[in-house]
């Protein structure tokens, strides 16, 4: 009996509604989910390069023997890293040494030249045993080129090439020293790490993601340990891939939404029109319940052979979109796991216990008597199916995203809509019809149709409405991340920084700047110290000894300056006036609220021996990310009188011009200069694949919420047909009927597209201040072209899909209805 009933309603269209409905729900999900975890898992792996590994595992001292055998299933590389000086032709130069072993880096590449700051080659590995890399400004310092001999501690080593980039660099680039690297099978020769050298040790590791995270408990419980990952290793990568994960999440939620509000609208429209047979089958004896077992089983196995057709069209259209836009990524994209399959499965089932089954268990209300009198299913049988479905449609958000965050907020926004689509909306429909009293017949006609069916039109407004919010929503989220990512790194951000400038220096310095015509930069003296006590209090105590042997510990540098810096933002207390005799100081706010520092309370330093204390004066937020010198400690007059202090800048050096340089060491041959350019270009590398990657799925979510809007059109295909043919019937020519229908479309259109820009407004305000960590923005040019856009939209898509009313002969129509 099943298989006859489903025979005999191949050709409803309510039926195909509901099959196709289901069918979008799960490929989309599918492809979407596997298109997002692969471009995802490959920008994280590509992310990798910033550390030169998947994962690394940093420690005060040698790696312990259980770390080692703990990680032998994985690729391994390990890192010395040490402070030496290297020694040449009566020269001599301190440098941040870093020894390597054989299989370093596990990701990325090195990039290496015959000469000072020369054509770059690309190698795969490091210097083999009795080599040595020198940075370009160390053998420009040291005037040896590749061949001589260099002595390092007790040994010597022989200068192989010009250490121009490495993968790593961002995590070292900010120390004040220049960069050497040597083979570590060379360390214990050179004799120069002994008891008490501050020494780092890195164990790097590559291999399967999930299975290297199992070992970050293990690590981070070890005493000495630190447990690593790409985004740890730059604030610009860690924000764009914090960021990016966000938006592929919210991407995939809203297209389960999508999927979902289509779903709701054939499966309601199936229930209503099955009310009839089912009141027949119980005419002729069916009890209730065998009635509901009948369209349940009917059900299970549509569901069960649509999902399986829909997991396999989302796996072969995420392959086929991957390799339309392979040129845009890396070639080795990343394979994704089971849990998109599994998610599309799960939608299925959980779509089909959410939306379809619902209508189907509130047919065992239906009276035998409505075999004479079509009524279709009560409105309070559909208003608990909406609750049931969005309590379905949450827990799909959740599997998808696993944030209740997201779903939340999600939520927050189409429940907006909801309410907009039933206090509004019937107000509005009501508002237009008074407004076309006077208009032309087409559109009066229209307009009173979209007023005579309002209790179906506000279901369809709700759909339609929700399906432009989260247009809305992909596409406003969309623009402010890139403009974000666009602002961070702007292409003429600082790339060099010039530390350990002395009083004397700065003339021959800003000269050389002159004569290069490079932009000069605000210059900010510095001098190095630690915090010694909060008032009467030790900080020791204050902290206690976990705390103290961490952030605390360490020297910082503090400065000196009338103005905070550009991206500085006072949110406590007051910046100083000039004539203000005190010692004061300004301090960021993080580092502040870590030891409950506040504004008004002392705070005094150690600077080689000698202690100064000042009055906090305010706190201030600083965007780490800027590239831009940036201090924890701002001062309003110098400490102990200037004495012993350097200088500290940085300025853009255009690409092509690094011999420059070279002049510029040999003038100053005591600065210090890090090259951040290199890291610059692999951060915006990264940003520049992220952002492919948002604007991809943000194109699959587009055209998902086109298909939902063609879905919830030809839900109501019927009533469209059985209308059109009254009309026609009684002598209503074609043209009438078409502006009838187009009419009614655009309003609709219209009204849920001032509903939408309502929810989207909400909805993304709360995306950028929770999720995001963006600046709250409003759109109020949304609230203009939210109408325009959704006539224009619904208004082609309806007209689109009803264009057969007018082709179908009426008799047909009234004959089959």
């Amino acid at each position: 009996m099943i298989w006859r009933m489903l025979w005999r309603q191949r050709k409803a269209a309510e039926l195909w509604i509901l099959i196709s409905a289901l069918f979008l729900a799960v490929t989309t999900v599918t492809a979407i989910g596997l298109f997002a975890e692969r471009i995802q898992a490959t920008i994280l792996s590509e992310a990798g390069t910033l550390i030169a590994s998947d994962r690394l595992v940093a420690s005060d001292g040698p790696l312990p023997d259980w770390l080692m055998e703990a990680t032998e299933p994985f690729e391994r590389a390990e890192i010395i890293s040490f402070q030496a000086t290297v020694f040449a032709q009566g020269r001599i130069q301190l440098t941040a040494m870093k020894a390597v072993s054989d299989s370093y880096p596990l990701k990325g590449t090195l990039e290496v030249s015959d000469r000072p700051f020369g054509n770059a080659e690309v190698v795969l590995s490091g210097p083999a045993p009795g080599k040595i890399w020198l940075a370009s400004r160390v053998m420009a310092a040291l005037e040896v080129t590749p061949g001589d001999m260099v002595q390092v501690g007790r040994t010597e080593l022989e200068v192989e090439k010009a250490l121009l980039k490495e993968p790593d660099s961002a995590g070292a680039a900010f120390g004040v020293n220049p960069r050497a690297m040597m083979n570590i099978a060379d360390v214990p020769s050179t004799q120069a790490v002994q008891p008490g050298s501050r020494v780092d040790y890195d164990l790097l590791l590559a291999g399967n993601t999930a299975e290297l995270d199992k070992l970050e408990p293990l690590v981070e419980e070890a005493e000495g340990l630190r447990w690593r990952d790409p985004a740890d290793s730059s604030a610009e990568v860690g924000d764009a891939l914090g960021r990016a994960t966000s938006f592929l999440l919210l991407a995939g939620s809203l297209a389960v939404m999508l999927a979902g509000s289509a779903l709701a609208v054939a499966s309601n429209r199936f229930g209503s029109r099955q009310a009839s047979t089912v009141a027949l089958l119980k005419t002729l004896g069916m009890s209730p319940k065998a009635v509901v077992n009948l369209y349940v089983l009917q059900f299970v196995l549509l569901a069960t052979l649509v999902t399986a057709i829909g997991v396999g069209v989302g796996i072969a259209l995420h392959g086929v979109l991957i390799e339309l836009l392979r040129g845009y990524f890396p070639q080795d994209i990343e394979f994704a796991g089971m849990r998109a399959i599994w998610l599309g499965i799960a939608t299925g089932a959980l779509s089909l216990l959410g939306f379809a089954l619902p209508p189907i268990w509130s047919l065992r209300n239906v009276a035998p008597m409505q075999v004479l009198r079509e009524q279709g299913l009560g409105r309070s049988s559909r208003r608990w199916h909406l609750v049931w479905g969005v309590g379905v449609m949450l827990l799909l958000i959740w599997l998808y995203s696993s944030d209740w965050l997201i779903a939340a907020i999600v939520l927050l926004g189409v429940a907006i809509i909801a309410l907009g689509a039933l206090v509004l909306g019937y107000g509005l429909m009501a508002i237009a019809r008074r407004l076309a009293s006077g208009a032309s017949q087409t559109i009066r006609l229209g307009v009173a149709t979209l007023y005579r069916h309002r209790h179906i039109n506000a279901a369809q407004l709700m759909v339609f409405s929700v399906a432009i919010m989260l247009l809305f929503v992909m596409t406003l989220v969309r623009t402010d991340l890139l403009n974000t990512w666009q602002e961070q790194l702007p292409e003429d951000a600082p790339n060099q920084f010039v530390y350990n400038l002395f009083e004397e220096d700065l003339p021959v310095f800003e000269q050389w700047q002159q004569n290069n015509g490079i932009e000069p930069q605000p210059m900010y003296p510095i001098t190095r110290g630690r915090v010694v006590a909060v008032g009467s209090e030790d900080i020791a105590a204050r902290l206690g000894s976990d705390a103290f042997e961490g952030e605390y510990r360490r020297e910082i540098n503090f400065t000196w300056a009338p103005e905070p810096g550009t991206d500085n933002e006072i949110v406590a207390g007051e910046w100083w006036q000039p004539d203000d005799d005190r010692l004061l100081v300004s301090i960021e706010q993080e580092w502040a609220e870590g030891i409950g520092l506040s504004v008004g309370e002392q705070i005094t330093v150690r600077i080689g021996g000698l202690e100064e204390t000042a009055i906090v004066s305010s706190l201030r937020t600083v965007e780490w990310d800027s590239l831009n010198p940036n201090f924890y400690f701002i001062y309003n007059k110098p400490l102990l009188d200037g004495a012993g202090a350097t200088w500290l800048t940085s300025f853009y050096l255009p690409n092509g011009n690094q011999t420059a340089l070279a002049e510029l060491v040999g003038q100053i041959p005591t600065l210090s200069l890090i090259e951040v350019d290199a890291i610059i270009q692999q951060v915006q590398d990264i940003v520049s694949r992220v952002t492919r990657a948002v604007e991809f799925v943000l194109a699959l979510v587009l055209i998902a919420g086109l298909i939902v809007l063609t879905a919830s059109v030809v839900a109501t295909i019927d009533l469209r047909l059985r209308e059109g043919a009254l009309l026609r019937a009684l002598g209503a020519p074609q043209k009438l009927v078409k502006g009838m229908l187009l009419t009614e479309f655009v309003a609709l259109g219209a009204l849920a597209g001032l509903l939408a820009a309502m929810g989207a407004e909400a909805t993304v305000a709360v995306l950028q201040t929770q999720v995001f960590q963006l600046s709250l923005s409003w759109h109020p040019w949304l609230w203009l072209v939210g109408p325009i856009l959704g006539g224009l939209i619904i208004g082609f898509v309806g007209s689109w899909s009803t264009r057969n009313v007018v082709k179908v002969p009426p008799l047909w129509v009234l004959r089959n209805q």
